[in-house]
């Protein structure tokens, strides 16, 4: 027998000395030693006890089968004796050699405890997961059907409704009993149960009609995906519908009352959505309601009108908002029903640009003309009455820089009803805020803007009609013409007008924000420079033998420093490029170097949105909005307009219709006056606190006073647009005399003379 070596690590000294396997009494007594040592046996046991099996069940699972020995416990403990072949046979059915490294030539009495701990844990986690593997296994098949789920069920109106419904829209599907928050599902409902409940749920709205159930994928409504061979039963629509909305689709219209439309997103009031324009829809539910078995796929096309006389009436009540003149060009351009009905929901003159950049809501203000759109967008912005702000004028000190602190605080609301009050000499004026004084301090604050310096700098300059923002480093720097455009913007909510005497240039880019667009509006007078002016004109005039002056550093007309500026530091002049030479010039001291504060002012104008629109977005689509924003500077009064505001009070009194005539003759007069007299904006200025006539063509009234003799002098209601005449003078000179009093004395300050 070959010859093997082992040592084990016991305090005895003969457990260290090498021992050969054929000697037979020096194996025994080894093996008694090893085994009846206090150390081994310890460790023995502690290993067999964290097991919690026997060594007999280790030595079987660790022998093969072809050397396994039946062996008691007592035995192998050295406790007992077995009967054996030889030592040798009876030392390897104590000390299996195994195949790790540990129980190999250099293993020890404390690697048998080691392992037996492993087996033990390893069995204990073993039976473990194989205890957590069989509970959900049992779980997972067996399934209660009587758990509830609870899941919200909407019922839309039409089969082509394809998106999910939120904000008023899905409010009003609540109030019309189409929303069940909670529906309590049951896991072991089949398909046909789950239809039965919510058929039965619905009753009343569906009336019997099938439904198909969707889930909402983003913003679409989609059938759920299932095989053939699956049905949307209990436990599916479970998984499917987790934490999210019951979709129920019917296969035909519900009643008409019950529908909502776009008018309803954009909170229209009841009025509007009771319009003769809403009568289409229920009209299409007609003709799919007489099919009730077959799904509806897409709508109805509109029955074909031979009779002109039907297919104006029809538009008519398609679009109520629209004028008989743009339908007649409807139906002409058109030439048949769809036609016309592409043209009036398409402005012809909007570029596909302008149409992506509009926001949707802002197509409601599309079918209004331009002041009652500019009254949707003041109503939408204005606040209550109980935020209002209080603000004290001084007619001393420049408006301006009172104010200027409120519009850099963010927390200054633009919609916020005001409450002037203004100072005078030091004495507080007899006024009460209702509109009058408001005016009065946006007419001041606008003039003052483009005439006045703040802090020693000017805003504005050039000649007025050509003014020109000022690039002044401070300005730039402090954004100041974005609080500009914040003043503007509240003097439009406030109803009235804006900057008055602005380049066309200027207003252009701030309408559309493109240089390319404005070239065609700049002109020689939108330089404010007086001697600039002079050379570019002297330079178009100049024959070709004498360009060379432009470029003389030495020659007044040097010009070089300037195109550096402009951007073009290599461009001579010469007679083939002198025009290249003078637009660059020109659109850079007009449009290029202002760009920075023409941005600023433009993003003032746009501060406050109303249904997703600024106001730079409804003067795109009501251009003439913009002469409320930049009235022209030789805008005068139209007499024609003005006389169809005044209203007179209805009367029959003799003296009473004297003084009516008087008033008519007085405009006339006003009319034909210089600035030297009284003129009609002084009496409007006096009548409403505007010296133009108002923003928003409000009604202008005019009462009588009574006829007695110490009421010679006009009496003017501002904060109402009211003013009431004398009645007592018969002869107009008189009229006139006292009228032109009442003007000179009570256009500037608030109170009764």
């Amino acid at each position: 027998m070959a010859e093997r070596e082992m040592a084990f690590s016991g305090e005895s000294s003969s457990t260290s000395a090498p021992v050969t396997v054929d000697d037979t009494s020096s194996m025994r007594t080894i093996v008694n030693n090893v085994v009846n040592h206090p150390q081994f046996r310890s460790l023995l046991n502690d290993a067999v006890g964290s097991s919690r099996q026997t060594p007999e069940h280790i030595n079987r699972s660790r022998t093969n089968t072809n050397n396994a020995t039946t062996t008691n416990s007592s035995a192998n403990l050295g406790l007992g004796r077995a009967t054996y072949s030889s030592p040798v046979e009876e030392f390897r059915s104590i000390f299996r050699f195994g195949s790790t490294q540990g129980q190999q030539g250099g293993g020890t009495v404390a690697s048998f405890s080691s392992i037996g701990s492993s087996i033990g844990s390893s069995t204990r986690a073993r039976s473990r997961s194989r205890n957590r593997r069989s509970q959900r296994s049992s779980a997972s098949t067996s399934i209660n059907p009587c758990t509830n789920f609870a899941r919200e069920v909407v019922l839309v109106n039409s089969p082509t409704d394809c998106t999910t419904v939120r904000g008023k829209a899905k409010a009003d599907l609540m109030k019309n009993g189409q929303v069940i928050s909670s529906f309590d599902f049951k896991k072991g409902w089949s398909d046909e149960e789950i239809e039965k409940q919510i058929g039965l749920a619905f009753e009343e709205k569906l009336q019997g009609s099938s439904f198909k159930i969707k889930v909402g994928v983003g913003s679409q409504l989609v059938e759920p995906a299932l095989m053939a061979n699956q049905r949307l039963n209990g436990e599916r629509l479970c998984r499917l519908f987790a934490q999210k909305t019951v979709w129920i689709v019917p296969n035909k219209c519900l009643q008409p009352n019950d529908q909502y439309s776009i008018d309803d997103i954009f909170s229209e009031s009841d009025e509007e959505n009771k319009s003769p324009g809403n009568c289409v829809d229920s009209e299409i539910c007609e003709l799919r309601s007489l099919n009730d078995e077959k799904e509806v796929e897409e709508l109805p096309s509109a029955p074909k009108l031979s009779d002109e006389t039907n297919d104006k009436s029809q538009l008519e009540a398609i679009f109520p908002g629209e004028t008989p003149e743009r339908i007649a060009k409807a139906l002409e351009v058109g030439r048949d029903m769809s036609g016309a009905v592409d043209f009036l929901l398409c402005d012809q003159n909007d570029s596909d640009e302008e149409i992506w950049n509009s926001p949707l809501a802002s197509a409601k203000s599309r079918r209004l003309n331009h002041l009652d759109a500019m009254q949707v967008f003041i109503g939408d912005i204005a606040l209550p009455a109980t935020l209002e702000v209080d603000l004290t004028i001084n007619r001393d000190k420049s408006v301006m820089q009172q104010v200027i602190r409120r519009y850099k605080n963010p927390q200054f609301k633009l919609g916020a009803p005001l409450n002037v009050q203004f100072i005078s000499s030091g004495t507080y004026e007899h006024g009460i805020d209702a509109g009058g004084p408001t005016r009065e301090f946006f007419n001041i604050l606008m003039k003052e803007i483009v005439s006045s310096c703040l802090n020693g700098v000017k805003l504005f300059e050039g000649e007025i009609g050509h003014l020109l923002p000022v690039s002044n480093y401070d300005l730039v720097s402090g954004h100041f013409f974005e609080l500009v455009g914040k003043m503007v913007l509240h003097a439009i909510i406030n109803k009235c007008k804006g900057l008055k005497g602005i380049s066309p240039a200027a207003i252009k880019y701030v309408l559309n924000d493109r240089r390319d667009t404005v070239l065609e509006d700049v002109t020689l007078h939108d330089i404010p420079d007086p001697c600039l002016r002079q050379t570019l004109t002297e330079l178009l005039n100049t024959p070709e033998s004498d360009l060379g002056k432009f470029m003389d550093s030495n020659d007044e007309c040097y010009l070089g420093d300037t195109l550096v500026a402009a951007g073009f530091p290599y461009l001579e002049i010469t007679s083939s490029n002198k025009l290249m030479a003078y637009e660059c010039v020109l659109t850079h001291n007009v449009i290029t170097k202002r760009a920075v504060v023409l941005d600023d002012l433009k993003k003032g104008l746009s501060a406050e949105r109303s249904m997703g629109s600024t106001l730079l977005n409804l003067v795109h689509q009501h251009p003439d909005i913009k002469q409320l924003l930049f009235p022209d500077a030789d805008s005068s009064i139209d007499l024609q307009e003005l006389m169809k505001l005044v209203d007179y009070d209805v009367t029959d009194d003799n003296y009473k219709i004297t003084a009516k005539q008087h008033m008519e003759k007085y405009f006339n007069v006003l009319s034909e006056r210089g600035n030297s007299e009284e003129t009609l904006e002084d009496l409007l200025q006096f009548w409403t606190a505007w010296p133009g006539i108002p923003a928003m063509k409000e009604d202008m009234k005019v009462g009588f006073l009574p006829n007695e003799a110490s009421q010679v002098l006009a009496i003017a209601d501002a904060c109402f647009n009211s003013i009431k005449i004398p009645t007592c003078h018969t002869d107009f000179k008189e009229f006139l005399k006292f009228m032109d009093l009442s003007v000179s004395h009570g256009k500037h300050t608030f109170g009764r003379m």
